[in-house]
């Protein structure tokens, strides 16, 4: 099913679609400002769910975190996602483009995360669109 009320600037139509996610980032995404060292720094593994899908991009929910907002809006942030859909595990890279807190007066409670798909292998997109296509129908 299709968002009700999307923008007419979006080129791919969002569909409804709750999968888990699991999206792997570093301390950076908690505090944009800090310096991370890519040799000494191990990947944080973070769990959540799909809000909505598109060809081009995800929304995702990451429960029970507070992300720095100012990391969605700098240049060249991508991260590795695993979609896990009903066809299959999906791998894709992600450049966020959007964060806000679920409860602005409560951050912690967890973020919703607006991201363009950046990155994905053939196969996997193919299988990705074709379940795009088999949800919308």
């Amino acid at each position: 099913m299709s968002v009700p009320g999307t923008d007419n600037r979006r080129q791919t139509p969002r569909h409804q679609a709750r999968h888990e996610v699991c999206l792997q980032a570093d301390l950076s995404l908690f505090d944009a400002r800090a310096s991370i060292d890519q040799g000494e720094e191990k990947p944080l593994v973070l769990f959540g769910n799909t809000r909505d899908l598109s060809e081009a991009g995800v929304s995702l929910i990451v429960p029970l975190i507070s992300i720095d907002e100012r990391y969605c809006y700098e240049e060249d942030r991508t991260l590795p996602l695993k979609l896990y859909l009903p066809t299959g595990q999906v791998n894709m890279q992600i450049a966020p483009v959007r964060c806000h807190p679920l409860d602005e007066k409560e951050p912690g409670k967890g973020f919703l995360m607006g991201a363009e798909i950046t990155g994905m292998d053939s196969v996997e997109r193919t299988r990705f669109v074709e379940y795009l296509r088999s949800i919308s129908a």
